[in-house]
């Protein structure tokens, strides 16, 4: 017999399965006896290495089991033993597990978990009399009691996951779906189900695709049957391989990203958000997904379970990436410099980053798969029918179970059947294959595995903006030293080598805020990439409007004295603006705290989170930010007040009409910004939209700066040196030289012409 199915396995997947299912051969029936000290309870699970939900349904199974054992109230002169085979997924696998399982005379088995390998299992089991109990297989074809006499399972049938799926699309009146479906039993029975369930509720399936179960379908069909449905609500009735495949190609196109999923429950319960995307597109793409998924039950019945899961006890790969997307920590790392070990305190930990090292004292509690519970239900079952057999027979009526000396898979099939007790999802009893009655729960991606939208290093803006600022560094590094080298030079002693070094420090301060604009959102960053950017505004506005004030009041007061502007009053009028930021600056700092990184969940979208740098005050850090901002703006108005009325001086000040260029810029930058960031909004993208405006105004207003006031410095310097003569500088007017009688605004004064050109004669 052995021989003649491990032959049938070679042959292909479904001739096998037709051809045991229809065996009629007499062959030994398991049977223990009625009194068995010890009893295996055979698993079949998918224990592939790849599988995240592989450590979770052995630890429920073997977890259940334990229970029981040390429950005196269930089975007490009994310990149940259990014997776990490898399904790898795959039905031919599962159909060599389960003879497996059958060759070693066992007389119940849990499992498989997918349709499909249940089909197979449970037609070679019906001829063996032995009880399959799935906990995870819902496709409706498996509902004929006929077919797979020897089936039961503990999680309902797709034909009531449809009917909840078709009820939610009425609800959020989505009266137009694109159904794709997998082509093996669970996706065929399943699609029947939403088409009769569709049907009956008045939605449109505009779009009915079949695909792969293996997932390695093209995907191009797929896109261009929702495209020419235009729907815009997709169903995916398919395991997680399939529906991961059609998600991830249709993330790569601009059309579908306002595309809306439903999953069945096959990968609606998906351990978590990051393993199921695997970094191939971002988390948002899922934003407003929902399915459904059999009840949890009681999650606290696992709470003992599951800590004893950890990386060095459980060989899989795939659980060591659940673990660090669920901790938020790296097991291993070959960094240099080596990570740091993580904070115990897994709340101290910041959510979607992996930057320390795992302390492998973390524990799950929660099953991350519903149907986990499904498992316990199954083990519970089979005990329980145990028990009666053994211990209360006599309540028992769809046999004389009280006269056997033994007991076959049929004598716990029909104890089975009979019986109704209360399991971890609630009352349990069974009608055929099916149990009756259920419930499913509506998940939805939580809004807190959305990983917040923010600017890091990795930004492909943030990186050509970063290359920029560098570049505005060096070319400011170069300046500096250009201007200290050429100190005694005519042509910077004239301007002021003091102007020139307070410029390039308030420049080279904004270039450097864009750095930490550019990082990750940190208490530090928050509040750097405000402080440097105002500090290096008032370094550069303070001696600009210092220096024409001076020139201002050179052509509007009768009294004064003094041509040149000297360092002290550079310094004096500067310092007094520079103070006036660094006061307001500690108050909105001081007052308020400091300014932390929070998630604030969009209005517009409830799915889309992005972070920001707050206060604890919203309502005073709004005014006294407001306050901070009219401040510097009328710093610029004056600048550009002055500007203008300075604008027609002599070529000895002509410096005035590049600080008035920088004048205008800024205003520029004010009026055409300012009412772009803050009108930003908060939906997707508006992350983005603010750190470029507010970016390119830093790294505009400072090159600008930079270029216009420098520029012509060097040009000139280098002419100077080449042709003293030719180039001479005009030489600013003494008071003493000058005697022309001229009324001007109200100021009487004799002045005595020069060669040189009066500051007034442009004024006549």
């Amino acid at each position: 017999m052995r021989t003649t199915i491990l032959y049938l396995l070679t042959l292909s997947y479904g001739f096998a399965v037709n051809i045991i299912g229809n065996l009629k051969i007499n062959t030994k029936i398991n049977s223990v006896p009625r009194d068995a000290t010890e009893i295996v309870l055979g698993g079949l699970f998918p224990m592939t290495r790849n599988s995240t939900n592989a450590p979770w349904i052995k630890e429920a199974f073997r977890c259940a089991i334990d229970r029981i054992n040390k429950d005196n109230s269930i089975l007490p002169n009994t310990t149940l033993m259990y014997n776990i085979q490898d399904t790898a997924d795959n039905p031919v696998s599962a159909l060599y597990s389960g003879l497996q399982l059958w060759e070693q005379g066992l007389i119940s088995v849990i499992g498989p978990s997918s349709s499909v390998e249940t089909d197979a299992v449970a037609k070679l089991y019906s001829s063996f009399k032995i009880p399959l109990i799935s906990y995870a297989s819902s496709a409706t074809s498996l509902s004929d009691a006929n077919q797979y006499p020897t089936l039961l399972r503990t999680v309902s049938s797709d034909s009531v996951q449809a009917k909840v799926l078709v009820q939610i699309a009425q609800k959020l009146k989505w009266t137009l779906l694109a159904a794709v479906f997998s082509d093996d039993i669970y996706g065929t029975s399943g699609y029947d189900a939403i088409k009769k369930a569709a049907d009956a509720k008045d939605i449109k399936l505009g779009c009915i695709m079949s695909v792969k179960a293996d997932g390695s379908s093209s995907t191009e069909p797929v896109k261009s049957c929702i495209l020419e449905s235009k729907a815009k609500v997709v169903l995916l009735f398919m395991n997680e391989i399939s529906a991961g495949t059609i998600i991830t190609s249709m993330s790569r196109r601009p059309e579908f990203q306002d595309i809306t999923f439903i999953a069945s429950d096959a990968w609606a319960g998906f351990v978590s958000v990051d393993s199921f995307v695997k970094g191939k597109y971002s988390v948002d793409f899922l934003s407003g997904s929902l399915g459904v998924v059999p009840s949890a039950g009681n999650i606290d019945f696992f709470r003992n379970c599951f800590p004893k899961l950890t990386p060095q006890n459980t060989n899989y790969s795939a659980f060591g990436g659940l673990w660090e997307n669920t901790f938020n920590c790296v097991l291993q790392s070959d960094q240099d410099p080596p990570l740091p070990k993580c904070d115990p305190n897994l709340d101290n930990r910041q959510k979607g980053t992996k930057n320390c090292i795992c302390t492998r004292n973390e524990q799950f509690n929660d099953p991350p798969d519903p149907k986990v519970a499904y498992v316990f239900d199954a083990v519970y079952g089979v005990a329980n029918a145990l028990h009666y057999i053994q211990y209360q027979c006599d309540v028992l009526r769809s046999a004389n179970f009280c006269s056997l000396k033994s007991i076959t898979g049929q004598n716990l099939l029909m104890a089975l059947r009979e019986l109704q007790y209360f399991g971890n999802t609630g009352d349990i009893q069974f009608d055929g294959v099916n149990r009756k009655g259920s419930s499913y729960d509506i998940v939805q991606i939580d809004i807190n595995d959305v990983v917040p939208d923010n600017i890091d290093f990795n930004n492909p803006a943030s990186i050509v903006i970063n290359v920029f600022s560098s570049l505005g560094i060096l070319a400011t590094g170069y300046f500096s030293y250009y201007v200290i080298k050429n100190r005694n030079s005519k042509v910077i002693r004239k301007v002021n080598l003091l102007f020139c070094q307070m410029l390039l420090f308030g420049i080279l301060l904004v270039y450097v805020s864009l750095f930490f604009q550019s990082a990750a959102p940190s208490t530090m960053n928050c509040n750097v990439s405000v402080w440097l950017p105002l500090l290096g505004f008032s370094f550069i506005c303070g001696p600009m409007l210092g220096k024409m004030f001076k020139v201002w009041r050179i052509f509007h007061s009768c009294k004064i004295k003094s041509i040149s502007i000297t360092n002290y009053e550079l310094i004096k009028f500067s310092s007094s603006i520079i103070l006036f930021e660094v006061i307001a600056l500690s108050i909105w700092t001081l007052v308020l705290g400091p300014s932390t990184p929070i998630v604030v969940e969009s209005t517009s979208n409830s799915l889309y989170t992005y972070t920001v740098c707050a206060k604890g005050n919203s309502s005073l850090d709004f005014y006294l930010s407001v306050s901070l901002i009219a401040c510097n703006g009328l710093l610029v108005l004056s600048g550009v007040i002055l500007s203008f009325l300075t604008r027609n001086v002599d070529s000895a000040y002509n410096e005035t009409r590049y600080i008035g260029y920088c004048m205008y810029d800024f205003l520029i930058c004010c009026v055409i910004l300012l009412p772009m960031y803050f009108t930003s909004g908060d939906q997707e993208g508006s992350v983005f939209r603010r750190y470029l405006i507010l970016s390119l105004a830093r790294l505009f207003g400072a090159t600008f700066t930079l270029l216009c006031m420098f520029v012509p410095k060097v040009i000139h310097h280098k002419a100077f040196i080449r042709n003293p003569l030719e180039h001479e500088l005009p030489r600013l007017p003494k008071m003493a030289e000058l005697r022309l009688s001229i009324d001007y605004d109200g100021c009487t004064e004799t002045y005595v012409p020069s060669k040189f050109a009066s500051p007034f004669a442009i004024l006549k």
